[in-house]
């Protein structure tokens, strides 16, 4: 409706909308919130579920009501034709699942406003319509516009409209209107007008239309444009009003002088916001006449190029004056000119004169010499100082002496003045006039400098004086504001920035490091490591000063943070300040990037500090910052994505931000393009928006400004969009002179391309060839980006300024692009179509003027530009929902935006080749030189190599290992430089990328010899204390040989005494060699540089890994004891839990395109997904066995990986994920020979193969639904790798310290005894070993079970819980109730605790024996394997005897030294013996020769494979075993290989009781906890109902619960259903009779009286008893089959007596009690077997039984039987025992079979009599008669008014005649007497 018909109505009632929801599904659970919503909007609401019903209630509805109709497409198709056309029915939301099945159609019905699929869209049309409607307000009304409406006026209404179109169009409606009303046109033009603005267009062009179209209108005032743009100023807001004349200066003269609106001054109005965008810079000169001056302002505009508004015969032309400053000139004019209107009165001229510089005064010759004392008159108001300019008009002879002799006289008064005579100057394009003009112009501007220009300051005074007071208290309030903040927010100090300062410290510290070292992977860059360390404690710097108390965040954060406290004032004072800031910027000449924060202020910055001081905030400051933000940006203006200066994104607080548009969809579209190609104007002409614009960069960064498109429609303009805001993201442009900086352009346009739905890129006239490749590349970079994103963007190109527009030159740009992009097989991964190219021409045309020998040209906006730019918006927004429903949702939601763009942008910043190379192929390149890289490093550098180097350093010291290791490097490295060259030349690689690829070879290599170089320095130390320790064994030894021989023995004190001289020496100088720290340093240095070079793609920098040290250093917190590897693995592990989290592990990975998901491909096995979770969600996409709306719109794939996204948390089992990797890794390190050296690289592979396997296993079960794991999950999965193999490294080293240590101070006993072999026979030492074995293997075989023990008792616990719950246990003691006795119903009513705690240990102990059968099952095999053991080492020893192995010289003989040159230990040949035997255990072939750890080689007698050869083999089990004991092995000795046999077989069965106590304990240590918690959790709750006494039954301590108890969610309740009141001993006070009402049937208003208390409502009882939750529970506790009324039947007088306080036993209180006649069919029909599918299903649903193909066919007849039996079942555990039933059995006749009997006195069975008895016929008016005889008889009882009729009718439907009669006698029966239901069950 226009504004010319709106105006004459007589407003909008609100108490006559009524909203109305006719939906067959308006009930259904999907269906809820919607109808929440709409209760809280509408005062009216109703909901039908039939076309009949809408309809009567609308047509029932007064026709001044205004109904709002949604319904589904089917009814509005059967019902619109016939109530369209009803006054009351005002607007129609057609709500559907296909909106395309009813788009066409819907066309005829102008009141259909919307076709909707969504409802969440549904929700937010109508929110924002009727919003719409309540704030809509006629012309009479006083109107106030505010930015919001200014933002959004015109947009997309004008697409198909040039100027002429909408002037025509406004023109057309007010003649059409019966009223004609001028003010109602006037209040029309508004939004075009503020549409062109928005577009910077000259305004003249739209008003001089609107003027010719009425020129021949006589009984309407003149329209005028300053008529027109007052009404917009007048009916503004302040800060609308400031922003509008902004946009007006641009292009057209600015109001200073206005007619006056009130009668307190009748003089004149000032329009007090000039004063923001006046020109203090240039002189201004005000044009006026003096007389009467026919065509002053056409002949100002041709002088100045201005396009004042020529004079009308209106008030807006007397006495006014316009100001043009220029700022249309691409050069700006060295003089603005102020034109006044009609002749200026003196009072005007007299007040305004001092704010202009010069005078441009125009007189006619005839008046001047008429009236030359009136002209003296105006001139002596002027200040003598002022150049005075006189144009004598009209002048038919210049050499007139009368007239020279009167411009003498005047002039004389005028000390600074020039005079022009002009002939008749209407006519310009006379040859003399032109040229007069041109004299007059050309001097008027070489004159310029004769103008003197007033400060600033001086100027405000003048326009302040003109003002009216209050306009005036405004501008000082301003003034005072600004002067207030100056100090700390315009006059910028570091000091007044302290947290901000050290953040941008911090980025530049990190950029530093950047530039230096892209790939974080140099370690002997003396530069880099000092910056390593300032960056450190920058970021340490920058975290304690955040820790602090905000009054510390400065004197910068303090003031602003109180400047948006102010709500009211805070955006207009927001607006002042970045017009002030924006000022003190303007004279800074010096490069922006080189100045300090603090020298070049802005909002953003101001913004930025207070968000990185917002952590430090509390809560309620938090929020009022949050809040301010989210009204500053609602506003329309831009906000900052990612900060241009730090390249960083204030996340957390954007996230707080977006909270704050709940239920809102974004669809965002981005623009990049080079600097000052014009991105910002094209959003703002497309769009709207407020970018700011000029020639020198505009936008720093990224940034984004939301447009509002709720109340926009697509395609057929019945669709809405289902989306809420566009989120124009405007960029820096690229290829910037300031910056220069290529990669960081290719990081601004990949993030665009990550993080868009939509990207345009922006190409000012050609293809630039460096913006196509960097597309490109980006493109392909988009590819290995491996983060979340929006799956194929869509981007068009938009090349403007441009004169060509066929679609030949569109194709061939087309081609330009698209080919490179097949070629490198990126076609799929953006949407880039032939349609997505677009030429425009030029947004502002230069027009040459003669100004200045043509340097000042006009910009003009280009008609063209505009209607070709809302012709391309038009296109963006009907493809936007095609684009959404392409890539999904997910990103639209505004919190998950900001969370995804933030890893986004920092998986850009942590992988700097995504962003380096020009083009694709430049790329692909690449990755081919680095796998020929690759390749080149396995050949060269391997194991050996880096044994050698290794050993031959070991005992060099650190310089000498420097220096070799360089030299090793150096030569490599020339040899891998020559290959490299080599492979570049093959495969033609550019300059670039053998740069690149040099750099990453370095890189890498100085990674692997910086660790071997650590490895080296390490081993040297190791084998110092090596030898330290070895000196004692040499001295031993010597001392051995030198007193001792065959079959002597050595006394063992004397040993311990020469022992004892070397220990402590020794001890000392060891405990020097270890530093926990420095070790874990080393050890993260060695696996990171080796991880590192195989996978660098996806490792974060050391830097990243670092950060865990501290970590790592807590993990070992003794300094005596060795690290367990199991425990710190699995506390690493938990870290990483823990770490992992929180962030959303998935990237979109699109493999399946089928739009539907099968419930096989959720119920499939997988290991790291969760399938009850997946099994849930699969249900929330259908409904009742129905797909589900959304399911059906979006395909349930789309839906379900939506969901599966939002649900993460509970489908991906991260903790199993990272279980994995931690076994995977503890068998790795298990299996390691630990006396390899320790930068294996066959280590690092073998870590990296684990990662890498664990990663493509969850990526296998992820591309099911379309994801994979993201980058950072991955990088994550990579750093515990790191961590873990560092605990390993770490470890190794430590343990062998603890080792050295333990033996020589710990140990010292052990450490003597292990010498004693050398020179005597020692049985103790084969005891030992045995001992050692037997041990090792009983701790391998207790370690493995006792996490399997504990998980299969925590499954068997967890798999029970739901029936351990003290809920589910009440449940179950409801069941017994009825099979029990009355003393244990008594118990069960007084003292339910001590029951639940009974069935509890009833409970425990089932499940104990469950999990005990299988922890049996478990320790069987356990068992087992300690027998086979043992039944192998009896063989081999047998095998021993029987060939003579048993003699002592056994062993002697069996080895032989290789060289007898080589040194040689006594026990040597024990070491061999033992390995020998543990090669056998271990099952690998035995060696022929064995080294020692002294470097010796001893030769092993063949016999010994003779005599092996016979030994059974030891089983897998034992090898796995024995392969986890090499520890114990290696550091065993075996002298007598029979007498270490028999050690062995001695400890059989103190084994296997050994493992069988160790285990059992464990068992019982892990049920008693397990049992403890249960317990806790059951028992520990004591509440009771305050009302009914009934025992809280819910869960307090469940996992998911955070709230304290009786608050929050965590309040008491009775979920199992409240008691009867009586049964707590309540009774009504009154009558004595006991209550037997229960709580859930208690009224809001209902009497509550307990324990003798004044009585309440119900609804005050809650509300005293808070901490009990009742609402929410008991609508459901209603439904509940409680056994409360059974219990009280059968105990009720025991109670009583119980309770002993006068409470008399009742069974009711006088309530009304059910009656229920059951009709049935009991005809041919329903007796006969039927198969028929539906039937069945029917019959099935009605009985509640399960389709099962082996059971039998029921009748319907049977069902129905059941269906009865399964009601009176229901109905007695319902407790509604007082229920009666009337049976009736119907065919040709009818008989009653029970009438009014009670339930319990039912049995259905004698329904079943023969079907002849009553006939096989179906005769519906038996059975109604026979139903009016027992009304009759029921009407005549003394009961009939307590007794409620229920008519249950069941019957196939098929009468042999239909009922007329009787059923008009049912009809008009006397109802009044009873309350009666009538039920047709038609079957």
């Amino acid at each position: 409706m226009s504004s010319f018909q709106s105006s004459q109505t007589n407003g909008n009632n609100y108490n006559d909308l009524l909203l109305i929801w006719c939906d067959p599904g308006v009930d259904s659970e999907e269906n809820k919130q919607a109808r929440e919503t709409f209760t809280k909007i509408y005062d009216r609401f109703q909901t039908f579920q039939t076309v009949v019903e809408c309809e009567n209630a609308i047509r029932q509805r007064p026709t001044t009501d205004r109904i709002d109709l949604i319904t589904t497409g089917g009814f509005a198709q059967d019902m619109m034709p016939r109530i369209h056309g009803l006054a009351q029915l005002s607007t129609v939301y057609i709500f559907c699942i296909n909106e395309k099945k009813y788009t066409k159609w819907a066309e005829s019905f102008n009141k259909v406003k919307a076709i909707i699929v969504n409802s969440t869209k549904l929700i937010s049309t109508i929110q924002y319509d009727y919003e719409q409607r309540k704030n809509q307000t006629t012309p009479t009304t006083a109107v106030h516009y505010t930015l919001d409406y200014f933002i959004n006026a015109g947009e997309r209404q004008y697409a198909d409209n040039t100027i002429d179109d909408i002037a025509k169009k406004l023109v057309g409606e007010f003649k059409s209107s019966p009223n004609r009303d001028f003010n109602a046109l006037i209040s029309e033009t508004v939004q075009p007008l503020m549409y062109l603005l928005k577009r910077e267009q000259n305004l003249a062009d739209f008003s001089n239309i609107l003027k010719s179209l009425l020129i021949k209108e006589r009984n309407i005032p003149c329209i005028n444009l300053r008529q027109l743009v007052d009404n917009i100023l007048v009916h503004s807001d302040k800060l609308l009003r400031r922003r509008l004349i902004t946009l007006i200066s641009k292009r057209n003269p600015v109001p200073l002088i206005q007619p006056c609106r009130d009668s307190m001054n009748n003089e004149y109005r000032s329009i007090s916001d000039i004063i923001h965008v006046w020109d203090y810079r240039l002189p201004v000169l005000l044009s006026f006449g003096i007389g009467k001056c026919r065509g002053k302002t056409l002949l100002l505009n041709t002088i100045f190029h201005s396009n004042f508004e020529p004079s009308v015969k209106d008030d807006y032309f007397v006495n006014t004056i316009d100001v043009d400053f220029g700022y249309q000139f691409s050069e700006r004019r060295p003089i603005n000119v102020a034109d006044s209107h009609g002749e200026i009165s003196v009072k005007i001229l007299t007040e305004t004169s001092m704010l202009f510089n010069g005078f441009l005064i125009h007189i006619e010759s005839k008046y001047l010499c008429a009236n030359s004392s009136n002209v003296l008159q105006y001139l002596k108001l002027l200040s003598p100082q002022s150049y005075i300019i006189l144009l004598i008009r009209d002048v038919e002879d210049e050499d007139d002496a009368a007239l020279r002799t009167t411009v003498a006289n005047v002039t004389s008064f005028c000390s600074n003045s020039c005079v022009h005579y002009l002939p008749n100057v209407i006519d310009k394009e006379n040859i003399e006039n032109k040229t007069k003009i041109d004299e007059v112009r050309e001097n008027i501007f070489h004159d310029a400098h004769r103008h003197q220009c007033c400060s600033e300051e001086i100027l405000q005074k003048h326009l302040i004086n003109l003002l009216d007071d209050a306009q005036r208290q405004n501008l000082l309030q301003e003034t005072a504001f600004i002067n207030s903040v100056r100090p700390n927010l315009i006059d910028g100090k570091k000091e007044n920035y302290p947290v901000y300062a050290s953040f941008t410290t911090l980025c530049e510290k990190r950029a530093e490091a950047f530039k230096i070292d892209p790939y974080g992977k140099i370690f002997e860059d003396e530069q880099l490591q000092r910056l390593n360390l300032e960056l450190f404690r920058a970021d340490a710097d920058f975290k304690e000063k955040l820790k602090k108390d905000s009054r510390t965040y400065g004197a910068g954060f303090k003031t602003f943070f109180n400047l948006l406290r102010n709500e009211e004032s805070r955006l207009i004072n927001l607006d002042v300040l970045s017009i002030e800031l924006k000022k003190q910027r303007a004279t800074k000449e010096t490069n922006e990037e080189r100045l300090p924060f603090y020298e070049q202020l802005s909002l953003e910055i101001h913004w930025r500090n207070a968000m990185v001081c917002s952590v430090g905030l509390s809560d309620a400051d938090q929020h009022i910052l949050v809040q301010a933000y989210r009204d500053y940006l609602a506003a329309g203006n831009s906000f900052e994505i990612v900060d241009g200066d730090n390249f960083e994104m204030q996340t957390n607080f954007l996230t707080k931000v977006m909270h704050l548009f709940p239920n809102k969809k974004f669809f965002v579209i981005s623009i990049v393009g080079q600097q000052n190609s014009g991105k910002s104007t094209l959003l703002n002409f497309l769009f709207g928006t407020l970018f700011e614009t000029h020639s020198r960069r505009c936008t720093k960064g990224v940034y984004g400004t939301l447009v509002n498109v709720q109340n926009i429609t697509s395609k057929s303009k019945l669709i809405p969009l289902d989306y809420d805001y566009i989120l124009l993201v405007d960029t820096e442009g690229i290829l910037s002179i300031q910056k220069k900086d290529t990669q960081y352009d290719r990081k601004i346009i990949l993030f665009c391309l990550a993080v868009s739905h939509l990207m345009i890129v922006n190409v000012d006239g050609e293809v630039n060839e460096v913006v196509k490749d960097f597309f490109i590349s980006c493109t392909q970079a988009l590819k290995y980006l491996g983060e979340t994103r929006v799956i194929q963007p869509t981007v068009r190109f938009v090349f403007n300024r441009r004169t060509v527009t066929d679609k030949t030159y569109c194709e061939d740009l087309f081609q330009r692009v698209h080919d490179p992009l097949n070629k490198n097989n990126l076609g799929n991964i953006i949407d880039l179509q032939r349609e997505n190219f677009h030429v425009l021409p030029t947004a502002f045309n230069r027009h040459p003027t003669e100004i200045l020998n043509g340097r000042c040209s006009i910009l003009s906006a280009d008609i063209k530009f505009v209607t070709h730019a809302q012709k391309l918006t038009e296109m963006i927004i009907l493809s936007s929902l095609d684009i959404i429903q392409r890539t999904g949702d997910y990103f639209c939601k505004p919190t998950n935006w900001i969370g995804f763009a933030d890893r986004v942008l920092q998986t850009i910043k942590k992988h700097p080749d995504l962003t380096r190379f020009q083009d694709a192929f430049e790329r692909s390149q690449y990755n081919t030189i680095r796998e020929c890289i690759r390749k080149d490093f396995e050949e060269h550098l391997t194991a050996v190599l880096s044994r050698q180097l290794i050993w031959k350093n070991i005992r060099n010291n650190f310089a000498d290992i420097k220096g070799c290791f360089n030299n090793a490097y150096k030569k490599l490295l020339d040899t891998l430089q020559e290959k490299l060259k080599d492979h570049c030349n093959h495969h033609q690689a550019s300059e670039a990328v053998l740069k690149c690829s040099s750099e990453f070879m370095r890189a890498q290599l100085s990674n692997i010899f910086s660790s071997w170089e650590i490895s080296a320095i390490m081993a040297s130390k190791r084998h110092k204390i090596d030898e330290i320790f070895g000196s004692i064994d040499t001295k031993l030894h010597k001392k051995a040989i030198s007193i001792t021989h065959k079959n002597c023995l050595m006394d063992r004190e004397s040993a311990k005494k020469m022992f004892d001289e070397e220990l402590q020496d020794i001890f000392n100088e060891i405990q020097k060699q270890f530093i926990p720290r420095n070790v874990w340093e080393q050890s993260i240095d060695i696996i990171f540089h080796l991880l590192n070079t195989f996978s660098e793609d996806d490792l974060p920098s050391e830097a990243n890994v670092l950060i865990y040290l501290d970590f790592l250093n807590e993990l070992d917190n003794t300094s005596d004891k060795p690290i367990s590897m199991n425990s710190c693995l699995a506390k690493i592990k938990d870290k990483f839990i823990s770490v992992t989290s929180d962030s959303n592990p998935l990237a979109e990975h699109r493999i399946h395109e089928s739009p539907t998901i099968l419930l096989a491909d959720v119920q499939r096995s997988y290991t790291f997904l969760d399938n009850g979770a997946l099994e849930r969600i699969f249900m929330d996409t259908h409904s009742d066995g129905k797909m589900k709306r959304q399911a059906f719109q979006q395909g349930t794939r789309k839906l379900y990986s939506k969901l599966f996204d939002e649900n993460w948390k509970t489908i991906i089992q991260i903790p199993k994920i990272l279980n994995t990797l931690f076994v995977d890794l503890q068998q790795i390190f298990s299996s390691t020979n630990k006396n390899e050296s320790w930068t294996e690289i066959h280590l690092a592979k073998k870590v990296l193969e684990k990662v890498n396997d664990v990663i493509q296993k969850c990526n296998k079960e992820l591309n099911t639904f379309n994801f994979c794991l993201s980058k950072e999950f991955r990088s994550a999965l990579y750093t515990y790798a790191v961590i873990g193999t560092t605990l390993y490294y770490y470890n190794e080293q430590k343990t062998h310290i603890i080792d050295i240590l333990k033996q020589a101070h710990a140990n010292r006993e052990k450490s003597i005894e292990r010498f004693l072999p050398w020179v005597v026979l020692m049985d103790n030492d084969d005891q030992r070993a045995a001992e050692n074995c037997t041990n090792g293997l009983l701790q391998v075989l207790r370690q493995s079970m006792e996490s399997e023990l504990k998980e299969t008792i925590e499954k068997h616990i967890h798999n029970n819980m739901a029936i351990l719950s003290r809920h589910s246990i009440i449940k179950e003691l409801d069941h017994d109730v009825y099979d029990a006795p009355d003393d244990w119903l008594l118990r069960y009513v007084l003292d339910l605790p001590e029951l639940i705690t009974e069935r509890l240990d009833e409970k425990w102990m089932i499940l104990k024996q469950v999990s005990d059968t299988e922890l049996s099952t478990l320790l069987n095999p356990i068992l087992a394997t300690i027998d086979d053991f043992f039944q192998l080492i009896e063989a081999v020893n047998s095998n021993l005897q029987r060939q003579g192995a048993h003699c002592l010289n056994f062993v002697d003989d069996l080895f032989k030294l290789k060289d007898e040159q080589m040194n040689t230990y006594a026990n040597d040949k024990e070491f061999c013996m033992a390995k020998l035997f543990y090669y056998y255990l271990i099952d690998e072939p035995f060696p022929t020769e064995i080294y020692t750890r002294n470097d010796s080689i001893y030769i092993v007698d063949p016999k010994w494979r003779t005599i092996a050869g016979t030994f059974p083999k030891p089983s897998a089990e034992i090898k796995q075993i024995f392969l986890l004991l090499r520890d114990v092995f290696e550091t065993s000795r075996i002298r007598y290989l029979g007498n270490f046999l028999e050690h062995i077989l001695k400890q059989q069965n103190e084994t296997k009781h050994a493992i069988q106590h160790q285990l059992s304990s464990y068992i019982e240590a892990q049920y008693s906890l397990f049992k403890e918690q249960v317990y806790e959790r059951v028992r520990s709750c004591q509440g009771r109902c305050p009302c009914c006494q009934r025992v809280c039954d819910f869960d307090h301590y469940s996992i998911d619960i955070t709230s304290p108890i009786g608050q929050g969610d965590n309040k008491h309740r009775c979920q199992s259903g409240h008691q009867i009141r009586a049964m707590g001993g309540i009774y009504y006070e009154t009558t004595y009779e006991a209550s037997v009402s229960r709580c859930e049937f208690i009224q809001d208003d209902g009497r509550v009286i307990i324990n003798g208390n004044r009585p309440q409502t119900w609804k005050d009882f809650k509300s005293a008893n808070s901490t009990w939750n009742y609402d929410d529970d008991l609508e459901v506790c209603k439904a509940l089959e409680t056994p409360h009324g059974y219990i009280w039947e059968r105990i009720g007088k025991q109670l009583c007596q119980h309770f002993a306080n006068g409470m008399k036993f009742v069974k009711e209180n006088r309530l009304l009690a059910n009656h229920y006649i059951f009709l049935l069919d009991h005809s041919g029909s329903m007796n006969e077997k039927q198969s028929d599918d539906n039937n069945r299903t029917f019959w099935q649903i009605l009985t509640g039984t399960n389709n099962n193909s082996n059971q039998k066919v029921l009748s319907p007849w049977e069902h129905l039987g059941q269906a009865v039996r399964d009601f009176i079942n229901i109905r007695i555990h319902q407790a509604s025992l007082n229920d009666q039933i009337t049976i009736i059995l119907f065919a040709n006749r009818a008989e009653r079979i029970f009438n009014r009997e009670k339930l319990t006195n039912i049995d259905v069975d004698r329904i079943n009599t023969p079907m002849n008895i009553y006939g096989c016929g179906t005769d519906f008016s038996a059975a109604f008669e026979k139903l009016i005889e027992v009304l009759e008889e029921i009407d005549n009882h003394p009961d009939r008014d307590v007794l409620r009729q229920t008519i249950v009718f069941m019957t196939d439907g098929y009468p042999q005649e239909y009922p007329t009669e009787k059923l008009q006698q049912l009809c008009t029966y006397r109802t009044g007497w009873y309350k009666s239901q009538f039920f047709i069950l038609d079957f």
